[in-house]
């Protein structure tokens, strides 16, 4: 990492440097450059790590700024906007939001680092906003991640239009933040063009841009949070349907698979699964598997089995209607008080009318 580079003359040359050494410490480039800012390594020959760390920072500076240290700020916003290529814009999802949180975080290093090397005392960040939940809401990782992040925009916005001169050596700190955080916005290009002729307007604009980034963040942190709580409580749905489901299986006597009712019907496994599909027989899914309760099929001639009479008549308002084959399966086997029986038993007996017209009732499909 204590690599000499000023000898790479262009601002490309430099930045594959840069890349190159990172990979061979296992760091992004902004992790990189963050240790080369904060730590005090020594090297191999011991000499002290404050000369070590001046001679790389002073190498990089002048070859992503193009060969001389800035004498004005708009040659350092030119230096760097060449060498920070800037990522395209995304939606604000997920990605995004880590996306913005990352770019806080390193902006808000240099921010201030350069406030701590220019000696600025009197910056107070503001501070932290009370977290407010959803009512009947956990607190989550997640949240708190969240959470973190907008505290850490609240405060580089306070730092962008902190006022103050800052000397000539911290500049490049400052432009790789405000170059960070534009990259967030749409308003990218124009930001950079207003920073080469006001600086501190610019700076001003950009925490401007990012007040409603910060809410536009809020809301969609939160619509995120509540997607996920809304996405539990369907899963949650789904076991309790599970659990009806299951129990009215069980109460429905022997389950056949397609393959088995086909063969004890006569019948090839796809003219039953047209008639499941029809309702003129009765199937539901358990997990990934079709069964068929056996209370609506009869004995037949010869050990086969035949479908119960008006099976058909009462099953396909169900799925008409798309209330569906569960809904039919408890309405046959539960007690009806129109007709003071389960109506799979009136069925069997031959009353189908009244097990129709019970079924229509039961469906809201017939005027009391």
């Amino acid at each position: 990492m204590t690599r000499n580079i000023r000898h790479f003359g262009d601002p490309l040359t430099a930045r594959n440097a840069a890349e190159e050494m990172a990979r061979e410490a296992g760091l992004s480039l902004g992790e990189w450059l963050g240790r080369l800012i904060d730590e005090d390594p020594s090297d191999a020959a011991g000499r002290p790590a404050r000369v070590e760390r001046g001679r790389i920072l002073d190498g990089l500076t002048d070859d992503l700024l193009g060969g001389d240290r800035p004498r004005s700020l708009a040659t350092a916003v030119d230096g760097i906007d060449r060498v920070i290529a800037p990522p395209p814009w995304r939606r604000l999802d997920v990605n995004h939001l880590a996306r913005i949180g990352g770019r806080a975080d390193q902006a808000a290093h240099l921010l201030s680092r350069a406030f701590l090397e220019a000696g600025v005392r009197d910056f107070n960040a503001p501070p932290a906003s009370p977290k407010r939940a959803a009512p009947g809401s956990a607190p989550t990782w997640y949240a708190a991640v969240t959470s973190a992040s907008d505290q850490r925009l609240r405060e580089i916005c306070a730092a962008l239009t902190y006022e103050w001169t800052p000397p000539e050596a911290v500049e490049p700190l400052l432009m790789g933040a405000f170059l960070l955080l534009a990259d967030l916005t749409p308003a990218r290009h124009a930001l950079v063009d207003l920073c080469k002729i006001d600086r501190g307007r610019a700076f001003r604009e950009l925490a401007t841009l990012l007040l409603v980034m910060l809410e536009e963040y809020r809301v969609t942190s939160r619509l995120i949070g509540d997607v996920e709580a809304y996405v539990s409580q369907v899963l949650a749905d789904g076991g309790r349907f599970e659990t009806i489901r299951d129990d009215l299986l069980d109460r429905s006597g022997q389950l056949l698979t397609l393959s088995e009712a086909a063969e004890r019907l006569g019948v090839s496994r796809q003219a039953l699964h047209q008639r499941v599909k029809r309702g003129s027989a009765l199937g539901v899914m358990r997990d990934a598997l079709l069964v068929l309760p056996g209370f609506q099929f009869m004995e037949a001639e010869a050990g086969k089995l035949q479908l119960v009479g008006g099976l058909r008549d009462v099953v396909e308002p169900f799925l008409k209607t798309r209330a569906g084959a569960l809904s039919a399966l408890q309405f046959l086997i539960e007690p009806e008080p129109s007709l003071g029986r389960p109506p799979i038993e009136a069925l069997r007996n031959g009353d189908v009318r009244q097990v129709v017209a019970a079924a229509e009732s039961y469906l809201g499909l017939r005027e009391e």
